[in-house]
């Protein structure tokens, strides 16, 4: 065996005994074209298909070039406050965020969280 492949096998010992562990590396967010240094807002929703339609509206009606909102889908049926920030966790988790970019939460008012 090799040095390489000992090498492997030692970093590879190492996570299986819990000694390592690999970060959680988070992926750009790509915005759009000329839009590099826009701020990002992102809109999680209870509903899906009043809310996304409202706020696409008003995305396209009120576009700028420093600006860029993206609406998250609801892929579920559960829109339960904790499911919607769950949602905007998940995407935080996901994707690098700059310090002015913000996310938010659109719920009933008639739901407590």
């Amino acid at each position: 065996m090799g040095d390489l492949e000992l090498s492997l096998l030692y970093e590879i010992r190492k996570i299986l005994d819990g000694r390592f562990f690999m970060p959680i590396i988070k992926k750009e967010f790509i915005r759009r074209t000329g839009l590099r240094d826009a701020k990002l807002i992102v809109i999680a929703s209870e509903g899906q298909r009043t809310e996304p339609k409202y706020f696409t509206g008003l995305k396209n009606k009120f576009l700028r070039s420093s600006l860029h909102v993206e609406i998250l889908d609801r892929f579920v049926s559960a829109s339960s406050p904790s499911h919607v920030l769950t949602q905007l966790i998940k995407f935080k988790s996901k994707y690098k965020l700059r310090r002015d970019d913000e996310l938010w939460m659109v719920i009933d008012g008639q739901n407590k969280i």
